[in-house]
């Protein structure tokens, strides 16, 4: 695993140091060794981890012999040892032995064929002297980022976008881009925080010519293909083939491995099969002070059960330091609070190992989360008249306990639109609370750009609705949330995480089964579920879900409560040319007094704030 950086244009010579110094913006993705390779009409760059082949033949940038083709990558290619033993039936012959020369052969050998070759997690640029191109690829599920930018002076790229911003980017706010950050936590790619930078999409190919023209196209979008007459016995054996699969081909490394193992379904289950085919596996867990937090209990069960050698460890940071440490970190804002127990774990982890394994992917697939349960368990509400639902939320709501919490779930239903009702459930801030949250300039210039991408995937897609919020999930909150964080808060301690639940072939599998594999009789993720019932404790299956999150609510009521209203206050100037302070102070004392739960959006509020004071931006004239 590593980290890139580079420079498409004329003159190459004279952007050499400001590569150089983008990519020691990446140190931490590639502390092991670093690289810079200049050619007629560019400058690579790169930092290295060594995973595979940890000998200098398989430094990068790596080039051919002659120079005509040359590349900087970031990521593993898990098929990389079959398609070396086609490259060499063709003629091929290699110095390295790991993946990184396999790309570079394969490019002379199928061009722009070879990403739809590839099974991985991958993102890199390569230079083609014999069109004088330039070409960036991304994997098709967005598991590693790439960012990039064309401007006057040329074309820029960088893993990060801390390290994008070394080029002379303008660092104007794009307003679309904060407008979607406020509503999905995320900055959805193409977009970044700046105007004029942008992200590679997943599965997506951009080109750059000889003369600057850049056109690009996707590949290896997933199939529509149906398993609706597969019985439970053979869903479930080609379940557990294609996971066993996946996660078997991740084990492939010249240093050691581990998982995390936060004691959910999910990374259980990767945890159990790693155990069946590496010796001596270590997992790694963290938990809290906050017992309604803590599923360290889980985590070591199942470690018992599977055999594995388990580290906990327990957070008791100081909760403010740590958000300030983060959003000094990213590049544009980012609200998935969860990124903190990912940094602690990742942190914890690379002390004793270089590759983890990871349970990421599942929920999104498999329909795993609370929003998918209340959606699915309460459809029948649908063909209730109005007058009729309206009068049980109004019973339900006075009445504590179960009966008010299933009218929390089932007041979405009094919107009929499945579109409507499902983005109700993941707005962060919906529409009309952002008109409030926004300065009106700032609005003004909002287009609604993510919004609309979300609504596309939700509307336009595959019945049944529930098939529609897979592919959201898989296709905008897989890659913008949860593999952004995990790559993120991993790499930032120089740990390499391997996905296998994001495997494309496991992913496509997973798509083509019917809904009564996901859900069923209330229960979600149903056949993954039976999968896992051959490998841990039932009880540490059919238990309430707890997720992988931080007690936000808990320490905005208290430490982080005070860092915002701070924050704020120092910044009211600055900040007022996008949000109305007084508004989120609002917010910020109904939360503290306990009127009313806004952790989500005062988190969102809050990185906002905290990663202004450490970026420059300035809004468009």
């Amino acid at each position: 695993m590593c980290g890139i950086a580079g420079y498409f244009g004329p003159q190459p010579a004279e952007h050499e140091s400001t590569v150089r110094a983008m990519t020691a913006a990446l140190t931490h993705r590639g502390p092991d060794a670093e690289g810079l390779w200049t050619g007629p009409s560019c400058v690579l760059g790169h930092r290295r981890l060594k995973v595979l082949d940890l000998s200098e033949h398989a430094a990068q940038p790596m080039a051919l012999e002659d120079g005509s083709v040359c590349i900087a990558y970031n990521g593993e290619v898990y098929n990389f040892k079959e398609l070396r033993t086609d490259l060499e039936a063709l003629g091929h012959r290699f110095v390295s032995t790991g993946d990184t020369e396999v790309l570079l052969r394969g490019w002379r050998q199928w061009g722009e064929g070879l990403p739809e070759r590839l099974d991985g997690m991958f993102a890199f640029a390569i230079h083609d002297a014999s069109d004088g191109s330039m070409t960036l690829v991304r994997d098709r599920v967005g598991i590693k980022p790439l960012y990039y930018a064309k401007i006057d002076s040329g074309f820029f790229f960088a893993s990060e976008l801390r390290a994008l911003m070394g080029a002379p980017v303008a660092p104007i706010l794009s307003a679309p881009a904060v407008e979607a950050f406020f509503y999905f936590q995320q900055i959805p790619a193409p977009l970044s925080v700046f105007r004029d930078a942008n992200k590679l999409l997943p599965g997506q190919m951009l080109r750059v010519s000889a003369d600057g023209s850049v056109d690009s196209r996707f590949y290896g979008t997933l199939p529509e293909t149906s398993r609706a007459e597969l019985t439970d016995e053979q869903a479930l054996t080609g379940l557990e083939e294609s996971l066993d699969a996946a996660v078997r081909k991740r084990l492939v490394a010249d240093v050691p491995l581990g998982a995390f193992l936060s004691g959910g379904v999910d990374s259980s289950l990767i945890a159990a099969l790693m155990a069946r085919h590496a010796p001596e596996v270590r997992t790694f867990s963290i938990g809290y002070k906050e017992t309604e937090y803590d599923e360290t209990r889980y985590a070591q069960a199942v470690a018992d059960h599977i055999g594995t050698q388990h580290t906990c460890f327990v957070v008791e940071s100081d909760a403010a330091s740590m958000v300030r440490e983060l959003c000094a970190h990213w590049g544009e804002p980012f609200g998935d609070s969860s990124a903190i127990p990912t940094y602690y774990v990742s942190q914890q982890t690379r002390e004793h190992v270089t590759v983890a394994l990871s349970g990421d992917g599942g929920d999104e697939s498999m329909l795993g989360y609370h929003r998918h349960r209340a959606e699915l368990r309460n459809r029948w509400l649908l063909r209730l008249p109005q007058s009729i639902l309206l009068g049980a939320l109004g019973a339900g709501f006075v009445i504590p306990g179960p009966t008010r919490r299933w009218a929390l779930g089932a007041k979405p239903f009094l919107v009929q639109d499945d579109v409507e009702r499902y983005l109700s459930r993941v707005l962060y801030f919906s529409r009309s609370e952002t008109e409030q949250l926004f300065a009106r300039s700032f609005a003004n210039r909002c287009t609604g750009t993510a919004m609309q991408a979300a609504w596309k995937l939700l509307k336009s897609g595959p019945e049944p609705f529930a098939q529609r919020m897979a592919d959201y999930e898989t296709g905008f909150y897989l890659p913008g949330v949860i593999l952004n964080k995990t790559d993120s808060m991993s790499m930032l301690h120089s740990l390499e995480v391997r996905v296998p639940f994001c495997d494309h072939r496991l992913m496509e599998y997973v798509r083509g089964l019917p809904l009564r594999m996901k859900y069923r009789n209330g229960i979600e993720k149903y056949l993954l579920k039976k999968l896992a019932e051959r490998y841990i404790p039932r009880e540490c299956i059919y238990r309430k879900k707890m997720g992988f999150t931080a007690p936000i609510r808990l320490w905005m009521q208290r430490e982080l409560g005070s860092l915002l209203r701070e924050s704020l206050e120092e910044q009211r100037q600055k900040l007022s040319q996008v949000i109305d302070c007084d508004y989120a102070l609002k917010l910020l004392d109904d939360h503290q007094a306990a009127r009313a739960n806004h952790a989500r959006k005062l988190w969102l509020v809050l990185v906002f704030a905290l990663w202004s004071a450490e970026h420059r931006w300035e809004v468009a004239a």
